[in-house]
């Protein structure tokens, strides 16, 4: 199993590659080299965002003739970057964008900079995406003499934007369009790698955001009876879903189970509360995967709002909410309900179902089967009768799957139950530690790790300093400079959309932009949770030659 997982993860990177690889002109063109490839920017409305793109002429002999201009994005469903014509999609910044020079040639061997300004108007919000291309220059004497015609091919790269202008309209929104089970030979790419008879599993997600997505995928294997057998990556392209594109996130299995019925489940978490789940079946016969034909359905859209649902009483009583079921598709859809353990990863995304057992038999969700038309929305009643020995915190997982259909998607609301006699039964605690730090090329990362000591759920923020430390030094006048500390750069903590439950932790990952020098530093975190005091935690260190040593664990 090790080893066929590490296959996968292999070739869902080598797809990666090939398919961004189809973004270059075919042929033998100039050598240049044009960076940065990315450009990753939250702004906000009214601001402006200056930087400059580089570009090499590797050519030790020729001089070469550029222009440069800006263009719209899409992207296909293996996840690569196509360019559109300017001001031509929903999300163009187009307009936004002016470039000095737009013209230029570059020496054998020399490099041009590219002055790029965006001017964001205010009253934006959401996600704009586009490109400044570089285009080559057609020679009018390279036409052989007495031709009546010359053909010219123009060789294209492009420098890509993707800009988060940052308000609270945010809205992340995402839905599995399909979910396919096919043969190997179906797709011409893969056969010279893994022959007919491998296993293609493919989840096209379409993202419905007003920004784009980073999809990160699994796909679990399971017995019909619910047994996890083996769990692989699920990847397209650089995992980033621009809005209104579709992608198909991919894995490729090799191996062969024993004969049985199996279930396939895609998780694909992209930054919301929780991830996209779907899931089909499939049969292996006589050493044969039998998958008579890819497997599509019209896409379940549903949400269960709001989304998370908190209710406070006291032991031995029973409090209800209500919560709506909304079908935002274009079929009837029939849901089936039932309460789950809540339960998060380190990096605060839901767990699968699978990975959940148990529950609160005193929580109940009513009715638990519901019809709900395209358009409208059914109300579900969630009733929470707490024992008389409850205290504190308790969580569940309001979970409802589609039903009538062999392929199965799921959505649901968490449920935050507090059980006390009054508000200051509810302890807030909590402590943070700096786990891990490491110095990059013009940054520094750094890892923390934040657990809740109290009796309930908290949400966390806070920020990360870093700060240089001077020690005591001589002046040329004989006198001592008494030793300081100074802060040198600072960043945001995200600790994800969804709470840290009782006694659980949340890995906090943050990256400060600082070009370091040799010295003596301290880097301290402070996390806010709703507690008396936030939690600190502090970390010193020192970089020489670009490596860190010291106290880093």
């Amino acid at each position: 199993m090790k080893t066929n997982r590490l296959f996968a993860v292999f070739l869902a990177l080598l797809l990666a590659v090939l398919c961004s690889a189809r973004g270059l002109a075919a042929g033998k063109g100039p050598s240049l080299e044009i960076d940065p490839l990315f450009v990753q920017r939250v702004v906000a409305g009214g601001s402006q965002l200056s930087y400059r793109i580089n570009v090499e002429n590797q050519d030790p002999l020729e001089f070469i003739t550029l222009e440069a201009a800006v263009a719209d994005i899409g992207e296909d469903f293996r996840g690569s970057y196509t360019l559109l014509p300017a001001g031509s999609t929903s999300y163009s910044l187009a307009r936004w964008i002016s470039l000095s020079p737009a013209r230029f040639t570059i020496p054998p061997g020399q490099s041009q900079q590219i002055d790029v300004t965006i001017s964001v108007p205010r009253g934006i919000s959401g996600g704009r995406y586009g490109a400044v291309t570089i285009s080559t220059v057609p020679r009018d004497d390279n036409a052989p003499a007495g031709a009546f015609a010359a053909s010219t091919i123009r060789f294209h790269m492009a420098s890509f934007i993707e800009l988060v202008v940052q308000v609270s309209a945010e809205r992340k929104e995402a839905y599995a369009e399909s979910f396919n089970v096919e043969f190997s030979q179906k797709y011409p790419e893969l056969r010279m790698l893994v022959g007919n008879d491998a296993l293609v599993f493919t989840a096209s997600v379409k993202n419905e955001s007003n920004v784009h997505i980073v999809a990160k995928g699994s796909l679990i294997i399971s017995t019909i009876d619910g047994r996890t057998i083996a769990k692989y990556p699920l990847g397209g392209g650089r995992g980033v879903i621009i809005p209104e594109a579709t992608v198909g996130l991919r894995s490729v299995i090799t191996s062969v189970q024993p004969p049985g019925e199996y279930i396939a489940k895609a998780v694909i978490d992209y930054g919301a509360r929780r991830p996209i789940v779907a899931q089909t079946k499939f049969v292996v016969d006589e050493g044969q995967v039998v998958v008579e034909e890819a497997t599509n359905w019209q896409p379940h859209r549903f949400a269960v709002l709001p989304d998370p649902v908190e209710i406070t009483l006291r032991p031995g009583s029973t409090r209800s909410a209500v919560v709506e079921v909304v079908n935002n598709g274009e079929e009837d859809l029939v849901l089936s309900g039932q309460v789950l353990p809540l339960a998060y990863d380190a990096l605060g995304t839901l767990l699968p179902s699978e990975d959940r057992a148990g529950g609160l038999d005193w929580i109940t969700v009513s009715p638990q089967v519901v019809r709900v038309s395209p358009g409208m929305s059914s109300r579900v009643r969630v009733t929470a009768r707490a024992p008389e020995d409850a205290s504190g915190g308790y969580y569940a997982d309001i979970v409802f799957t589609t039903e009538g259909s062999a392929l199965q998607t799921e959505s649901g609301s968490s449920l935050l139950v507090f059980v006390g006699d009054s508000e200051e039964d509810a302890i807030k605690r909590g402590s943070v530690e700096l786990v891990q730090i490491s110095v990059e090329p013009g940054a520094l990362s750094a890892d923390a790790w934040f657990t809740n000591e109290g009796n309930v759920h908290v949400n966390i923020d806070g920020e990360l300093f870093l700060f240089g430390i001077y020690p005591e030094e001589e002046t040329e006048g004989g006198l001592l400079a008494r030793s300081r500390q100074e802060q040198v750069a600072s960043a945001p903590i995200d600790g994800s959309t969804n709470p840290v439950l009782p006694g659980t932790g949340r890995l906090l990952r943050s990256l400060i932009p600082a070009e370091l020098e040799d010295g003596q530093y301290e880097l301290a975190i402070r996390v806010d949770y709703g507690g008396d005091e936030p939690a600190i935690g502090r970390l010193q260190f020192r970089v020489e030659g670009g490596i860190v040593s010291g106290d880093i664990r």
